[in-house]
């Protein structure tokens, strides 16, 4: 018997990654209908799609039930720094407003399959992480660390409603930085920082080419795989090697000076990340991909090396 076509929401179906989404299931022919979700437009042409132009912190049930929606693709994020969110806080409330919502939405329209797409921060940076970290690694990181500990609360508000809603099928995916050549500005601003701080060390670091992810949640979706997966690219790239392909400035210091100056740069300028950027960098999360290559029988084609070295170029850095 063949299965029916997939009808599949999507949670910031402009954004990044969802606008991306959306321009691959346009050439699956096996998504039957696609359902998006967001405050702007689609950036381009999409056939077959019904689009909402709304903020799902604000329940879609019924749209999920008038579509007969089965697989949701959550992706919907407000960031520090977007119009009328003054401070992180605010920004963190909005977005787990939205993820709840959307969740209880997900239940009560009979949504079979969720799909959440989680950050390697979830892992925190600590010296005894082991490497590669696979899925059994505690997911723990710190308040200090605001982007990671945000992401830590999402990703446990995921697994506490598989934990009390069996019948959905619910998929985490904890992708590293995910770079290409779909959003040149936003990457640039929110991830090539002007000027790399390290404190002396040449941490490795992993990303995610966005065709390799997308490719991976369209075969989750198809195969309806559920569980929590890491999702890296192959290999590392070293914080001298990331410096010089993206022509950014590396600078270090002593721990004892590094500290303080990341601690005034982000209290006085709002620049980088704190010292959790500094933490980031001592104790980075190197992530095992064994159990998504199993699962998937895929491979990732491009390296974390191959996914710099062409954002990069695509973006004249």
């Amino acid at each position: 018997m063949t299965e029916a076509p997939k009808v599949v929401a999507i949670t910031g179906a402009s954004g990044y990654i969802g606008a991306r989404l959306l321009q691959h299931f346009e050439e699956d022919r096996s998504v039957g209908k696609l359902v998006a979700f967001d405050l702007k437009p689609p950036p381009f042409p999409i056939h077959n799609i019904a689009v909402y132009r709304q903020d799902v912190a604000e329940p879609i049930d019924e749209t999920l039930r008038r579509h007969r929606v089965n697989t949701l693709v959550h992706l919907a994020s407000i960031r520090r720094g977007a119009p009328g969110y003054q401070d992180w806080a605010q920004v963190f409330q909005h977005n787990q407003d939205a993820l709840k919502s959307t969740l209880q939405s997900c239940a009560a329209a009979g949504v079979e399959h969720l799909i959440y797409v989680s950050s390697h921060s979830v892992y925190g940076a600590f010296s005894d992480n082991p490497v590669p970290l696979t899925e059994l690694a505690e997911a723990r990181c710190y308040e200090n660390a605001p982007y990671g500990y945000a992401n830590l609360e999402f990703d446990r508000d995921v697994r506490a409603f598989a934990d009390n809603h069996s019948e959905v099928k619910v998929t985490i995916l904890r992708a590293c930085t995910v770079l290409g050549p779909s959003d040149e500005y936003g990457l640039v601003a929110r991830t090539l920082p002007r000027r790399f701080l390290g404190v002396g060390s040449n941490p490795p670091f992993q990303f995610l080419h966005e065709a390799d992810l997308v490719r991976i949640i369209g075969d989750i979706i198809h195969r309806g795989t559920p569980g929590v997966f890491n999702v890296a690219g192959e290999g590392v790239v070293f914080l001298q090697e990331l410096a010089e392909i993206t022509h950014r400035k590396l600078v270090h210091l002593p721990t004892l000076l590094a500290y303080p100056a990341a601690w005034l740069s982000w209290k006085l300028l709002r620049a980088g990340a704190g010292t959790s950027e500094l933490d980031a960098a001592r104790y980075p999360v190197i992530m095992s991909t064994g159990k998504i290559k199993q699962a998937l029988d895929c491979r990732f084609n491009y390296t974390s090396m191959e996914t710099v070295t062409a954002f990069a170029n695509y973006a004249g850095l």
